[in-house]
C-alpha cells in the first residue's frame, strides 16, 4: 500500500512538473524571435484527431488487421528498413 501511494505521489509530482515547464506567455507577442503564433492560434492537435472506434465495430477490426498485415512485414526486407539505414542516421 506504502508503494503504491509513495508511485502516485511521485508520478503526480513529475506529471505537474512537466505542464510547468511551458508558461502560458510564451508566444509570438513575447518572444517574436522563437515563435510565429499566439497561444490562441495555436492548433489544438486533439481536436484534429478522431476518438479510436469502438471495440468490435468494422473500424476497430480494420485498424487491427491493418496492423496485423504491418507486423508481419517486420522481418521481412520490405520491413527491416532500419537495417539498412546507416549507424549515424538511427535514432538511438
Amino acid at each position: 500500500m506504502k508503494k503504491r501511494v509513495l508511485a502516485l505521489c511521485l508520478a503526480s509530482f513529475f506529471s505537474v512538473n512537466a505542464f510547468a515547464l511551458v508558461p502560458p506567455g510564451n508566444d509570438v507577442t513575447t518572444k517574436p524571435d522563437l515563435y510565429y503564433l499566439t497561444n490562441a492560434q495555436a492548433i489544438d492537435s486533439l481536436a484534429l484527431l478522431p476518438p479510436p472506434p469502438a471495440v468490435g465495430s468494422i473500424a476497430f477490426l480494420n485498424d487491427q488487421a491493418m496492423y496485423e498485415q504491418g507486423r508481419l512485414l517486420r522481418n521481412t526486407s520490405a520491413g527491416s528498413w532500419r537495417q539498412r539505414m546507416p549507424t549515424s542516421a538511427r535514432a538511438a
